[in-house]
């Protein structure tokens, strides 16, 4: 997603369009290590470039698949803070790049909404792979910040006095 006509040839394009009715966009860097760059090419540039794709033929939904994430760390002046489904930027901060480009993607995929495209956004917590069987889910369990406080919770009995709440949405 990150090159440009999604790195794919006319041809091959010309026979996706004739077939598509509904691009599901999940791709996304979720390492939460890193430098900006590296967030900005797959989740904000990837995203305009599946805008631009779906938008070359009129009829195709794109649904975007965001995070609650793109809600920031932190708001100045407020303890807690609730974030609904029609707000998008009201002064929060980011502690990762990886968040502060889902919002920013997320921003592209309003702005396209706002001028004609079909599109729906979709908030989703914590994805957590199944523990019930032998699929890897999550690749980069050793880099991932959420693995690593979940594992650490797990290892020492304790969550050193942090009173947060987890979404987790199970795959």
């Amino acid at each position: 997603i990150t090159k440009e006509d999604l790195g794919i040839d006319s041809d091959f394009k010309e026979k996706i369009m004739e077939k598509v009715y509904l691009v599901i966009h999940t791709a996304a860097d979720v390492s939460h290590v890193g430098d900006y760059a590296k967030y900005h090419k797959t989740n904000v540039l990837g995203t305009e470039n599946l805008i631009n794709f779906v938008k070359e033929k009129n009829g195709i939904r794109f649904c975007y698949v965001s995070t609650l994430s793109m809600s920031g760390s932190y708001v100045p002046g407020f303890k807690k803070y609730i974030v609904r489904e029609n707000n998008l930027e009201f002064g929060q901060t980011f502690e990762s790049f990886y968040d502060q480009s889902k919002f920013e993607a997320e921003k592209i995929v309003r702005k396209n909404i706002e001028n004609g495209l079909d599109a729906v956004i979709f908030r989703f917590g914590n994805l957590i792979g199944a523990s019930d069987n032998n699929y890897t889910f999550q690749r980069n369990k050793e880099t991932n910040a959420f693995y690593n406080y979940l594992r650490s919770i797990i290892k020492t009995g304790s969550n050193w006095g942090i009173n947060a709440d987890f979404n987790l949405s199970p795959i």
